[in-house]
């Protein structure tokens, strides 16, 4: 449903960060009130690597997740075709399409 609803949006921009519930916040507090949970690293990446996954999803599909979703929304001919466009053929500004969709291609794949 959160692929979905990204897709359908069609936004500009896109990021897709994975909450990190620090010990002492509201959602740490609520996620594991009456557990003892001493074994979770908290404080990572958290824009690029989960500290824990889900009831649903380890950390490793959570990332995945992640990673698929930003490479196919940006990869999407649609959304390259209306970037090139609005950039208005000025070459400093095609050059920086460019030179940020090499990088995302880079940080999602590899």
């Amino acid at each position: 449903a959160t692929k979905d609803l990204i897709f359908k949006l069609d936004t500009d921009f896109m990021e897709i960060s994975i909450t990190t519930p620090y010990k002492g916040s509201e959602l740490y507090n609520m996620l594991f009130s009456g557990t003892e949970k001493n074994d979770i690293v908290l404080g990572k990446d958290s824009y690029k690597n989960s500290t824990m996954g889900t009831n649903f999803l380890s950390q490793e599909d959570l990332s995945k997740f992640r990673k698929d979703v930003i490479f196919k929304y940006h990869i999407r001919p649609s959304f390259i075709f209306k970037k090139i466009f609005s950039a208005n053929l000025t070459p400093g500004v095609f050059f920086n399409y460019v030179k940020y969709g090499l990088r995302l291609i880079k940080n999602t794949l590899f």
